[in-house]
């Protein structure tokens, strides 16, 4: 599992990296992963989470008001959940209790405020947390209703 917290104040662009400089992070991330030893352990996506998406739910165990197919999710990026809803009609800003990386190749990273701001955390493809309360899953602790916005690696 990859764990990588990260402190970003809003509105700067200083730790914004494109082009080559992302391709070189990359690779070199990727070259230290494989030295160091970090690994993540794949599982099975929880129902409802479709092949491609972050997914998150309200509920710990992968559901909202007891359903796994509650749930809200992205593709890319989404920089602000007061605008993602649950199919219950709940805002996902600050209501987030267990989430899954469903991506094809990449990590993700979500952040504690809008516009990837503040606290962040990464997790690997098809690696997930199904109680964000603790720090026994794959997210790290405090960050238990406190997801306001994420991206896969790339997008943010």
């Amino acid at each position: 599992m990859i764990w990588k917290i990260a402190e970003r104040k809003r509105g700067s662009d200083k730790s914004r990296l494109t082009g080559k400089g992302t391709r070189l992070l990359a690779i070199l991330g990727t070259t230290l992963a494989a030295t160091v030893g970090v690994t993540a352990v794949a599982s099975a996506a929880p129902a409802g989470c479709a092949s491609g998406y972050a997914c998150f739910w309200e509920d710990h165990s992968y559901v909202t008001d007891g359903s796994p197919y509650n749930e809200v999710r992205f593709y890319m990026y989404y920089t602000d959940f007061n605008y993602l809803n649950y199919t219950t009609n709940k805002d996902a800003h600050d209501n987030v209790s267990s989430l899954y990386n469903n991506g094809n190749s990449q990590s993700i990273y979500v952040y504690k405020n809008e516009n990837f701001g503040g606290q962040a955390f990464g997790l690997s493809k098809t690696v997930g947390d199904n109680d964000l309360s603790n720090s026994s899953g794959g997210a790290p602790g405090g960050f238990n209703d406190s997801i306001d916005s994420g991206c896969f690696t790339g997008w943010c």
